[in-house]
């Protein structure tokens, strides 16, 4: 009997290698999946075959199951039984010899008979392991077959009136996709005049991110007709997706949509390119955002309901938390394993979770209203209070409540300098800010087509993730970065600027913030007045009203990015008192529309873009390719000179 298989696009019977290995042999062909095999449910009935144990691991379960033994009982007497099992010494070798061609770190996968089917998913009932040298992986089936008797897999089986003894469990054995983007998507009907729509959520460098729940993802809502796309992003100026990168998955999900609708699939997207992890029927209606409100998150599961909150406490008494269908769970995190109380509630509010996570899969499936990603709900709602829920809009109401004062917490809306450099591959020009796991990619949009090569190359160089970025700081540090490679004394200016508003003496801020901008003016009129003098009579002007723009552009900048942005994060960390007095001035500059900082900018622009225009009409200079690289001044003057 052969106990292991390739997995690829040969399809077996689903009693052989479980739904989920079925599945993945089915939408194969649409989809690359990661190199693997699948350990057949015979080796788990060999596994199991001992008639002895199997029979008391059953009656361990009916006891559980009607509560006639604790759960702490119930784990102890299956583990001991369990651990007396043994995956036999011709499974074994079978295993070795299957995976001998794969390449470590492996992840393990449940796919069992019962799980992934039209009406229940078991979303998170089963063991997955991950990062699993090659030794370690005849023990990480073990431990996959040992979760179907896990309690949390026993009491969902209960609630939907699947009998274990029924059940076999398969196991998939992959090389795990590293240094990737991990998410899930959905591919529906929606109410909206029944048009089809992509729901994608999306982590970075995190497996488990989304699908456990532990992480607030960026969300993205895609009409298949119109392929517009609605974006909610985590962090407010990154996307965890490019654009083509959310088309890769939308055009996966069109194509096996058409032998599994609704659908429901698991990917991760590496340097290679989109990988399918995991696809079964999407088990429930799944309600789309459709206001906007002061307080609340996403909706993850229809309804509306009141009731008083119960703060989810980890260390706490599990029975004495659940506290009956008039209350409303709130959850700062949920653990998989104690998932299953959100049935004994009239709602779920869940701080990171979305609305693709296990928990609010399984919310759906027990038709609990639910609302996914409220920031702080569970430090802002307190024990007991009053609150309320609509599972269709994701509102979060307080209404004993005269006013909800909720306390922004200011983040930068840029890095500081030093997180930024120059990224140069073949002649193509980005900025790019590193952090320990993701490598975030600022560019000017006439790069196009010419992501996919930069990206390419960062992947190669660092070999980790890369966030979109998107132009805002392209267009900010790129004339910044030029200024200060020209001129040693704005380099200086820079840090000392960095230096000042770290000391939160607003009187010094200040004075310095308007003496930045007093030489921005200064250099803007002298670089206006060069550009007049070019367009009138003197031909040899145009280079110098360059320079000039530029280090108007980049005195500017100090004040308005590394001053009254970059530096906010940091400075807010410590002292609280200075802090606040610090994000007073900066909120009152940004009420006061009068002020420089605000028309300054866009004033110097509208100039640099005159030139580039007189640039492009008399020397032929291409705007695009003026705007993506550095030494524009450099250019002209080549140009001039009939250099380039």
């Amino acid at each position: 009997m052969q106990y292991c298989f390739k997995l690829n696009k040969t399809v077996r019977k689903a009693r052989l290698i479980g739904n989920k290995a079925y599945n993945l042999s089915l939408t194969a062909k649409y989809a690359k999946i990661p190199n693997g095999i699948v350990v057949t449910t015979d080796a788990y009935s060999e596994f199991i075959n001992n008639k002895a144990i199997s029979d008391e691991l059953l009656n361990c379960v009916e006891n559980f199951v009607k509560s006639k033994i604790t759960e702490d009982t119930y784990n102890k007497r299956t583990l001991e039984l369990l651990e007396k099992l043994v995956i036999n010494d011709q499974i074994s070798l079978e295993i070795e010899d299957s995976i001998k061609d794969l390449q470590p770190p492996f992840v393990v996968r449940s796919s069992a008979t019962c799980e992934d089917l039209p009406n229940v998913s078991f979303a998170g009932r089963f063991d997955t392991l991950l990062n699993l040298d090659r030794k370690d992986v005849k023990n990480a089936i073990k431990k996959v077959f040992f979760s179907l008797f896990s309690p949390r897999a026993v009491k969902y089986m209960a609630e939907n009136k699947i009998e274990i003894k029924n059940v076999k469990m398969a196991c998939i054995v992959q090389e795990m996709v590293l240094n990737s983007k991990y998410g899930v998507g959905f591919f529906f009907n929606s109410d909206e005049n029944n048009s089809k729509r992509y729901v994608i959520e999306a982590v970075s460098n995190n497996p488990e991110g989304v699908t456990a729940g532990t992480k607030t993802p960026d969300t993205y809502i895609i009409n298949k007709e119109t392929r517009e796309i609605i974006r909610y992003k985590a962090e407010s100026e990154k996307s965890v997706l490019f654009d083509f990168e959310i088309k890769d998955l939308s055009s996966i999900m069109e194509k096996i949509g058409h032998i599994m609708f609704p659908l429901d699939i698991e990917w991760a997207y590496s340097a290679n390119g989109p990988i399918l992890l995991q696809a079964r029927k999407l088990t429930a209606k799944v309600p789309l955002r459709s206001s906007n409100m002061e307080f609340g998150g996403f909706p993850a599961s229809s309804g509306s309901v009141c009731g008083k909150a119960v703060i989810f406490d980890p260390k706490a008494n599990i029975d004495e938390m659940i506290k009956g269908m008039d209350r409303l769970l709130v959850a700062g995190e949920l653990p998989l394993d104690d998932s299953y109380i959100i049935k004994e509630f009239g709602g779920v509010i869940l701080e990171p979770a979305g609305i693709t996570s296990h928990v609010a899969i399984l919310s759906r499936e027990y038709k609990v209203p639910c609302v996914v990603g409220v920031e702080k709900a569970s430090t802002i709602i307190k024990n007991n209070e009053e609150v309320c829920i609509d599972g269709d809009t994701g509102k979060v109401t307080l209404p004993n409540r005269k006013e909800l004062v909720i306390k922004k917490v200011r983040k930068a809306t840029y890095v500081d300098t030093d997180k930024l450099s120059i990224f140069k591959y073949r002649n193509k020009i980005a900025i790019i800010e590193k952090d320990y796991n993701n490598i975030t990619l600022h560019y000017h949009q006439s790069l196009g087509d010419n992501l996919n090569i930069i990206i390419a190359a960062l992947h190669k160089k660092y070999n980790l993730p890369i966030l979109d970025g998107g132009s805002e700081v392209w267009y900010r540090y790129s004339v910044l970065f030029e200024v200060c490679k020209r001129s040693k004394r704005i380099r200086k200016e820079v840090l000392e600027a960095a230096k000042i508003t770290r000391t939160k003496d607003i009187e010094k801020i200040d004075k310095k913030v308007n003496y930045y901008l007093k030489i921005a003016s200064s250099y803007y009129d002298d670089s206006k007045h060069l550009l007049n003098q070019y367009v009138i009579e003197d031909k040899n002007t145009l280079s110098k009203a360059l320079k000039l723009s530029l280090y108007s552009f980049g005195y500017w900048t100090i004040p308005s990015n590394v001053m009254l942005r970059d530096c906010i994060e940091d400075i807010f960390a410590d002292d609280k008192n200075k802090s606040q007095t610090l994000v007073n001035y900066i909120d009152k500059i940004v009420i006061e529309k009068n002020h420089p900082v605000h028309g300054m900018g866009g004033e110097i622009v509208e100039l640099m873009d005159s030139i580039y225009n007189i640039a492009k009409r008399d020397y032929g200079l291409v705007y695009e390719k003026a705007t993506s690289e550095l030494s524009f001044a450099t250019k002209i003057k080549k140009i001039k000179q009939n250099q380039y």
